[in-house]
């Protein structure tokens, strides 16, 4: 149960870290005020959030199955 908790947590801010790079609300340093967002980061967070959330169904359908076969 404690698993599922920490996976359901890291899955969670995993989203909202996704969400606010998506965003476009990340500060410049760029005089002429291009936002400039690194792909590779973008793609690895991505990545990293999508396989928490398999990780997580596969949890749930586990879980499932357990609650199931009693």
């Amino acid at each position: 149960m404690r698993f599922l908790s920490i996976l359901i947590t890291l899955a969670i801010i995993g989203y909202a870290m996704s969400i606010y790079i998506d965003s476009g609300n990340l500060k410049s340093a760029d005089p002429d005020k291009v936002m400039s967002k690194p792909k590779e980061f973008i793609d690895r967070s991505t990545q990293a959030v999508d396989m928490l959330n398999e990780k997580l169904k596969k949890q749930k359908e586990r879980m499932d199955d357990i609650g199931n076969s009693d």
